[in-house]
């Protein structure tokens, strides 16, 4: 799923970004060379407000993906998916702050290339590809119990990858903002000596997330495609078991309603003789009644 009109935002938004963000860097490079600044900014208060306006971008993204049409996503993926861009966001309004190291403000080089990063980074918000699909047990309709457990033998479908939401949902997190941040912050630690904390700490961290994501890119062309694996016995067993006790139910009712059937009319074939009983029952009773009497 695309969302062209993010992606027409993000096109009218990030290079007024760019033009913004070399002024402050040239504004930063004069107020240390000269202690003070030719440009219209009064001060460091000038400059929060412009970095906010820089992070607004962010916010208005999230929120604009939350109020348009959310289309054939349910209520919870489009939860999951908002969930998604903060934690992306929250990385990339970390990656704005090495404008503030000397490193970068000084050399417009580092600037194109940190700005390049950010904006391809920005890319992936159009992508909806952060939902993972719904494998259910929907096979069970159309196949057999052994059909089922049997493994797989012919050749696998490799063009099948090329349709699957999830490894597409990896490679595009991968590309557009975990290996371009880390490469760049790769960068500015060995060739300009920039080492922080928080450089350290991120760096670790996008290395990470490209490892754990990679790993479960390959699990899933093996399990999904290379040697797929059977469904689960359990859940084939429940579903068994629910099954059978679907059609036990209909007919212990008709063994109920078969007795309850037989019992009327047992007691309507007997019931003549039940009224000649009672009524010698009686009529006796009125005998003995007239014989006291007399």
């Amino acid at each position: 799923m695309f969302c062209t009109s993010l992606l027409l935002y993000i096109v009218a938004t990030a290079p007024p970004i760019w033009l913004l963000e070399t002024k402050l860097c040239e504004w930063r490079r004069e107020y240390e060379l000269l202690g003070e600044s030719r440009m219209a900014i009064s001060g460091p208060d000038e400059e929060l407000h412009l970095q906010l306006l820089e992070q607004l971008l962010l916010v208005v993204l999230i929120v604009g993906r939350w109020l348009l049409p959310k289309g054939d996503i349910s209520r919870e993926q489009l939860s999951q998916i908002l969930l998604a861009y903060l934690a992306i966001s929250s990385d990339i309004v970390e990656f704005f702050d090495v404008f503030k190291q000397k490193a970068v403000y000084n050399n417009v080089n580092v600037q194109q290339i940190v700005l390049a990063a950010w904006t391809l980074s920005l890319l992936q918000f159009p992508f909806v590809l952060t939902v993972s699909r719904a494998r259910k047990m929907r096979v069970a309709i159309t196949k057999t119990y052994e059909e089922l457990i049997m493994p797989h033998t012919g050749p696998p479908n490799f063009w099948e990858v090329f349709y699957d939401v999830d490894i597409w949902a990896i490679i595009l997190a991968n590309s557009l903002q975990d290996i371009p941040f880390l490469l760049v912050r790769l960068y500015l630690m060995l060739q300009h000596s920039l080492v922080t904390y928080t450089m350290i700490f991120f760096t670790c961290k996008n290395a990470l997330i490209i490892a754990l994501q990679t790993y479960r890119a390959f699990i899933l062309l093996n399990d999904r495609y290379i040697r797929p694996k059977p469904p689960d016995l359990d859940m084939l067993d429940s579903h068994t078991h629910h099954t059978r006790d679907h059609q036990r139910k209909p007919t212990a009712h008709r063994k109920k309603r078969s007795k309850h059937f037989k019992s009327e009319e047992r007691e309507h074939l007997f019931s003549p003789r039940r009224e000649r009983n009672q009524k010698r029952d009686r009529r006796r009773t009125m005998d003995t009644l007239e014989e006291t009497t007399a």
